[in-house]
């Protein structure tokens, strides 16, 4: 079935039905797109659409600034489309293709967004409001913006920032945190490239010797977020503990093993002292700060230290997974 009118026909694949009816109807600048749709356009494509079985093709088109608000945009196909400054104020955009759009200021107030594809949408300073819904919103890959992606990341994060705001408001914990998530990112990127800028790479040395204080001070923030990244996912992701805990206790257990001298002298259980699985139980135990018994004679210098500094890391680690769990079980 198709939808006509002065002999024009949307199908299936009407991007080339709406091509033609703008060629007839529209001037040449904005049937070419060099000057966006008027109101009164997009309502007769959408009339048009209407009796077809396909969504109607606007992918690629010049809305920005086009007054939209309280349109049935359900399903539309906007994959590309300049909407910035576009007004969507109450507009129905359920399951609309937005993927590639750019929504640059565009107001969202009270628009109905859910299950769209939001994914590499450009969604600087976009208004939304308490109405607005975006629910089971697809983001793309990792929720990762274009902005991003572009290394734009002032732009990244105030986007980020907006997101996790609404979504917190609302209820979606979840995706709050995910929004979260990519802020800490940003923020740890932006102090790698801070680092990179103060650093001479033709003399290397130089840094060392008269580097500045606040060029050091950006790389230990630096080493200290991205390391936080690597362990705990910024509080967002309780598995990267669990491995990363595995990982410190079988780390020391290693170097309890090829210690000099190992437990032997130090550490004495019951002629297996040696044995990489003892070194195990005592990384384990130290570790967790449980305690090794009575049956087991006082470590070494080394072997008491290490396992000191592995007590202290198992507290810190402890701490941070009960806190993360915490927070994502009472979302």
């Amino acid at each position: 079935m198709t939808g006509e009118r002065d002999g024009l026909a949307l199908g299936v694949d009407n991007s080339a039905g709406v091509y033609a009816f703008l060629e007839a109807s529209a001037p040449a600048d904005v049937a070419r797109g060099a000057a966006p749709l008027c109101r009164s356009h997009v309502v007769t494509l959408l009339e048009l659409s209407s009796s077809c079985s396909g969504p109607l093709n606007l992918s690629g088109r010049n809305l920005h600034s086009t007054d939209l608000s309280g349109l049935n945009l359900r399903e539309v196909d906007l994959r590309g489309a300049d909407l910035g400054h576009a007004d969507l104020r109450n507009a129905d955009l359920f399951g609309a293709d937005l993927s590639g759009a750019d929504l640059f200021r565009a107001d969202l107030r009270g628009a109905f967004l859910v299950r769209c594809n939001l994914d590499g949408a450009f969604l600087l300073a976009v208004r939304l409001d308490e109405h607005t819904d975006l629910g089971d919103v697809e983001w793309g890959r990792r929720y990762q913006s274009e902005w991003e992606r572009l290394g734009m990341l002032d732009n990244a994060r105030a986007l980020y920032r907006q997101l996790f705001v609404w979504h917190r408001t609302r209820g979606y914990g979840d995706l709050a945190g995910e929004f979260l998530y990519r802020d800490w990112v940003c923020r740890t990127r932006q102090m790698g490239e801070a680092v990179a800028q103060g650093w001479n790479w033709r003399r290397p040395w130089r840094v060392g010797l008269l580097g500045s204080l606040s060029w050091w001070r950006s790389l230990g923030k630096f080493l200290v977020m991205a390391g936080f990244e690597a362990a705990f996912g910024y509080g967002e992701r309780p598995f990267r503990i669990c491995v990363f805990a595995a990982a410190v206790v079988v780390l020391f257990a290693l170097a309890f093993f090829v210690l000099p001298g190992g437990f032997e002298g130090a550490w004495t259980l019951r002629n297996v002292s040696s044995h990489l699985l003892d070194c195990f139980y005592f990384s384990l135990v130290s570790f967790t700060t449980l305690g090794y018994g009575e049956w087991v004679d006082p470590p070494g210098l080394a072997a008491g230290d290490l396992g000191a500094v592995e007590s202290f890391i198992g507290l810190f680690v402890t701490a941070m997974f009960l806190v993360t769990f915490t927070r994502r079980w009472t979302r």
